[in-house]
Order: structure tokens, then sequence, then C-alpha cells
């Protein structure tokens, strides 16, 4: 699960967190959304690690600094809001059939891959069940349901289950489980050796600019973003801060 992606969005101006425990991040940022008429857009927020990530892909692995890394370049076909509520976010709307059994997803017309190619419904068909299914343990647990995904056209994506599964529109919010990559970086070969899990290309809210081992992790407002006015930050960098202390003092000054 992301922690505190729509935090990251309303979040404006210069701040530093000391660390990106799920828990310590998430009571951080709570208060963030009331403070919304009072911000300004543009700044950097800078947040502590406790170590390297072994990929920036949550489609691959699933830890709480992966899925919060991956929730600010990637993104999923529904999101929730502070409350729980599933919103749109790749997906603009959908339908889910009486029984249950069909879920048709419609998708912004106007997005894009991080590198300019356009994102399809085959970027969702593709990537959950070649590479979330397949690699990663809460998507495989979640799309067990899921009897096919099928691109119907570019910006229609139909999900045919084998039995009625309510939580499934709620599991494609999580980016440890719905994290939804590019077909055309990663078609070709096995996604964990993929260079692009370390430099990703995604749709999301920020462009990957850096990753340094042992110092930082460098992102930059996506100014091709879908959603209307976000993000709201300029930038935002992850300081690799192992030692405690040493994650105390990042939230200096």
């Amino acid at each position: 699960m992301t922690v505190g992606r729509t935090a990251f969005h309303s979040f404006c101006r210069r701040k530093r967190l000391t660390s990106l425990g799920g828990a310590a991040l998430a009571a951080a940022v709570a208060a963030l959304p009331a403070l919304a008429q009072e911000i300004k857009p543009g700044g950097t927020m800078v947040v502590a690690l406790p170590g390297d990530p072994d990929s920036l892909n949550a489609s691959i692995i699933t830890d709480i600094s992966t899925s919060n890394l991956s929730g600010q370049f990637y993104s999923t076909i529904v999101r929730q809001n502070n409350d729980g509520h599933v919103l749109p976010d790749l997906a603009k709307s959908w339908e889910i059939s009486p029984d249950g059994k069909t879920y048709t997803f419609h998708f912004h017309d106007n997005v894009k891959w991080h590198d300019g190619t356009p994102f399809t419904a085959e970027d969702v068909a593709w990537s959950l069940w070649n590479v979330n299914k397949k690699y990663n343990g809460p998507a495989s647990g979640l799309l067990e349901a899921v009897e096919s995904i099928e691109a119907m056209d570019p910006l229609t994506a139909v999900f045919k289950l084998k039995y009625a599964y309510p939580p499934l529109l709620r599991g494609l919010t999580y980016f440890n489980s719905s994290t939804i990559v590019p077909k055309h970086i990663f078609k070709d070969g096995d996604p964990r050796q993929n260079p692009a899990s370390l430099k990703p290309v995604g749709t999301g809210p920020f462009v990957f600019k850096e990753y340094k081992r042992g110092s930082h992790v460098i992102l930059e407002r996506n100014p091709n973003y879908h959603v209307k006015g976000r993000p709201y930050l300029d930038r935002l960098v992850f300081q690799i801060a192992p030692n405690e202390s040493a994650r105390a003092r990042s939230g200096e000054g």
C-alpha cells in the first residue's frame, strides 16, 4: 500500500520529514489536505529513506520504500482519497456488471509515459497480467479471481472474473499489487533484470531524475501529468539515511 501520495500532491512549500516509516509518514501528512487553501504551488519536499531501495518498481518488489517511491512516478487504474473512497486515476470511469464478474475501465485520452509514448489500455492488461501477477505476491492474490484482462481498444480494458470479488476495485488502488508499467519498456526479458526498474518511466506526477545509491533519489514535477493542476511540488528528494540519528539530522533546517 502506498502511503501519502495524495499528501505529496497537496504539500507545496519546502519541508523536511525525518522518516519514511509507513505509520510515521501517514501521521505526518494526514493534516495536509486541510491546509490546501493556505499553500502555494512550488518548492521541494525532502524525505528520509531508511536504506537503499533494491528497486524503484513496485510491480516486482513490494516493500514500503519501493511502494512509496513508485507511487510518485507510476500510476494505478484507480486511487483512494484520504477517506478511503475509490476515485479515478488512469481510468476516468468504470462499470461493474450486475453479477460482479465484468469490470470495464475507460481511460483518459491524454496520458503519456514520461518518455512521450502514449499510454494505452494494453499497458494495463499486459503489466497486470505479465508482470504484477507473475512476480508480485499481493498481486497474484488480488488477481486470483480474474480470468482475463483484455484491451478492447486503446482506451478501454475489460476484466473478466471467474466469480464476483468485491475487494478487486479497492485492491487496484495499491501500488504494492497494481502498479501499471510501460509495456514498450518491459515487454522483452525478465522485468526484474530490466534497468528501467532503477530508472523508471511512469505516468505519475513526478519524473525520475537520479538515483545515487547511499545518497538520494531525485524526482521532478511532471509538467504533462493528466491530473490538472497537480502535483503542487516542483521536486521530491528522498535522502538515503540508514542511521536513525542521520535521519533526524536530515530534518534539521
